[in-house]
């Protein structure tokens, strides 16, 4: 682009030479801040009528408004939200009334009608305090202490001791430069004698938490987390986690950590962590999950036919599956096109770098099928009115063979999770298969997903899966449920007339 010229005195340009937005940007749009870029958890309490309250996540703010993530209840344009307070790890910093200015797929826009919010506060990572005494954390500290029950309280405590603990006798075996095999044997016995006593203070803190009071339980997160995450973030794994680099929890490559046979870190401690971290159920699930799928993509390769037929992975992320069946695949094989799907290009990327180094180091860089990758996410599939984008998924996976998501349906509510199945149950050809993971409760792994790490999941059990289809179109030939070798993660299969 050109440089703009100064003027003769020197100071600034024409005004002739200023130039505007340019796209979209067109359109004047008050400055948001992402909720995903804030390192604290962002909350919105409100009141619909004296009978009707809800609490949910926050996903941007500015000084005008602020975007919900999927309320449970559903609020019209026009809506008036009363008490309608703003938590930052679980201590209010903005009290007033506001009104929904508008709706989108999972999102609901609420406009203020009380005042405005100084977004600069969260900018900086934390509300702004009124003084320097740290008025709001000692009144945060008096509440937990008033609100949170000591026997809870000393139980994250002895979680906290525990780690430390393990913490120090670690860091004195580091200098002794174990070889990798005999730190796997160190971290196994480490997990049949420290982790039991790691493993029942969760499931112990899991049960007693479900006995708090919902009003309370932001504070109880930001009292966990802050005796917890100091320690925990010492792994690589749990930091990810909680800091949520890709803005979402399970991202790529923490999905690709679950199955690294060398645990990561630069101490022991960390290391051990990392081990520690596919230990829970849910991480033993989430493998597990794994095999699943890759049991699937053998069912349609391995179908008699030669016709190509599609399968599409709706949230690909990794796509682990994928390249793990080309990994074990024995030509020849039914002509396939696997069409991955994932809104986050640099998940997409790394699966691309990563099957097309299987096909060279298996098959001399031979395809024994077509991959595909999309840059699609979830509100462009849902997307009502059409768009290139809607269209394109549409086009790309109608007639599919078998359309299965691994993780993706543990982040929706259910309206959304129905509307998804729905529009990805009619673009099945026929006798084709939905293949829909979820994962379930698991007292050893549920807490320290919610309570530190900030890990919002949606828990289905089989009863709740099965409700999710009760009225797709047509009705189903088939709709079962497996389960991974944990019982933790359900697999709901739709087959198509």
């Amino acid at each position: 682009m050109e440089k703009p010229h100064a003027t003769e005195g020197g100071r600034g340009v024409r005004h002739t030479a200023l130039d505007g937005a340019r796209g979209a940007e067109v359109r004047f749009r008050p400055d948001r801040i992402d909720a995903r870029q804030i390192n604290g958890e962002l909350v919105c309490r409100f009141r619909v009528d004296p009978e009707a309250t809800a609490e949910c996540r926050v996903a941007n703010v500015s000084e005008f408004g602020v975007g919900l993530v999927a309320p449970e209840m559903e609020l019209r344009h026009g809506t008036r939200l009363t008490d309608l307070v703003l938590l930052f790890d679980g201590t209010e910093f903005w009290r007033g009334a506001g009104v929904v200015a508008h709706h989108a797929v999972g999102t609901v826009g609420v406009r203020f009608t009380s005042g405005l919010l100084q977004v600069d506060q969260l900018r900086r990572g934390a509300p702004k305090h009124p003084d320097r005494l740290g008025a709001a954390e000692l009144a945060a500290a008096v509440r937990q202490t008033a609100d949170l029950p000591l026997p809870w309280r000393a139980r994250v405590g002895d979680l906290a001791a525990l780690l430390h603990a393990l913490a120090g006798h670690l860091d004195a075996l580091d200098q002794d430069q174990l070889t990798v095999d005999e730190e796997l044997q160190l971290f196994d016995g480490l997990w049949e004698s420290w982790g039991g006593e790691y493993v029942a203070l969760l499931t112990e803190l899991y049960a007693s938490t479900r006995d708090l009071p919902e009003e309370a339980i932001g504070l109880a997160r930001s009292y966990a987390s802050a005796l917890l995450l100091p320690l925990l973030a010492r792994c690589d794994m749990h930091r990810r986690a909680w800091e949520k680099p890709r803005g979402y929890a399970g991202d790529y490559v923490l999905i690709e950590q679950y199955f690294d046979p060398v645990p990561q870190g630069a101490t022991l401690f960390s290391r051990f962590l990392s081990s520690a971290g596919t230990r829970y159920t849910l991480s033993r699930a989430v493998i597990g999950r794994e095999a699943l799928l890759r049991a699937a993509l053998r069912e349609v390769a391995s179908a008699p036919g030669a016709e190509r037929v599609t399968v599409a992975s709706i949230g690909s992320g990794p796509a682990l599956e994928l390249r793990r069946f080309a990994m074990q695949a024995e030509p020849p094989l039914r002509p396939m096109r696997a069409l991955l799907v994932d809104q986050d290009r640099e998940a997409l990327e790394h699966c691309h770098r990563e099957i097309n180094r299987v096909f060279i180091e298996r098959f001399d860089g031979q395809r024994p099928f077509e991959v595909e990758h999309l840059q699609i996410a979830l509100r462009q599939i849902l997307r009502a009115e059409p768009t290139p984008e809607s269209a394109a998924i549409a086009r790309e996976i109608q007639g599919a063979a078998l359309i299965y998501a691994g993780g993706l349906f543990d982040y929706l509510p259910d309206h959304v999770a129905k509307r998804l199945l729905q529009r990805l149950y009619s673009a099945l050809g026929p006798g084709g298969r939905l293949y829909i993971g979820n994962l379930d409760e698991a007292e050893d792994s549920v807490w320290l997903l919610d309570m530190v790490l900030a890990w919002h999941l949606v828990y289905r059990d089989e009863a709740t899966l099965r409700r999710l289809v009760a009225d797709l179109n047509p009705t189903p030939a088939r709709v079962a449920i497996d389960r991974d070798s944990t019982g933790t993660c359900l697999m709901l299969d739709v087959r198509r007339p």
